[in-house]
This record gives C-alpha cells, structure tokens and sequence, in this order.
C-alpha cells in the first residue's frame, strides 16, 4: 500500500495518509486557489489505496478554516470514503473543531448526512483541553 503526505502550507492543509503506520490525517486551513488540483491526489488514493486497508482506519481531521470550494471538496471526499465504508465498514472519522468556532462548527454538522459513516465530534477549548 503507498502512503499519500501533502506538506502543508499557509492555504493548504497537511494530509498524511500513512497505512504502514496507521496515522490518516488532515490538519490546517483549506482556501487554495485550485482546490480540485489539491484535493485530486487526496481523491485518487481513497479510490485506490483505502479498499486495500483490512485493519480500522480512523482519519484525524482538524480544518481551522476551510472556503467554500473546500468544503465542496470535503464532502466529495466524504462521499468516496462513504461509498468504501458501505465495503468493509472499518472507517471512522474524528473530526476536531474549536469549541467557540461556530462557522466551522456549522460547516462540519453539514457533514452528518453521511449517516453510515462514523463521524465524532470533538471540540477543544483555546488551551487544548477536550470537550466530548
């Protein structure tokens, strides 16, 4: 299985999807000027590597910001990774959001209409103190 890492920048976010070592992350802010050239790699390797995956993957995403074309693009995301999951049921998703950011709050409860997939919630305070 290949590994996909994407080194973040100020309007991108970090992806590390990394099988060998069980660690599936998105972190940073999402506003690139080209969010479907961004997001292409991030497509192609849930369509081609994820299937392969037998043991539970869990993606960590913390998105500070993300515009409206990203979100467009997250739920694609989401929809692949839905399709998958209707396959091997072994994917959940934790997604990490400022308790006081409302924006970003709203924008990944849009996201629960994924219903068969497993997405948590979990807020965190300024001091990085967790809020189930």
């Amino acid at each position: 299985m290949n590994k996909l890492i994407i080194n973040k920048t100020s309007n991108t976010p970090k992806i590390m999807f990394d099988p060998e070592r069980d660690v599936y992350e998105i972190k940073g802010n999402s506003y690139p000027e080209n969010t479907a050239e961004t997001y292409e790699p991030i497509v192609k390797w849930i369509d081609n590597e994820l299937p392969l995956i037998t043991n539970e993957v869990i993606f960590n995403i913390k998105i500070d910001y993300q515009n409206t074309a990203s979100s467009k693009m997250m739920s694609t995301i989401f929809s692949h990774i839905e399709r998958i999951f209707h396959e091997k049921e072994n994917i959940k998703i934790k997604w990490y959001h400022d308790l006081d950011d409302e924006d970003i709050i709203s924008e990944i409860q849009n996201y629960s209409s994924y219903d068969k997939l497993d997405i948590e919630f979990i807020a965190y305070d300024r001091k990085g103190k967790r809020y189930f």
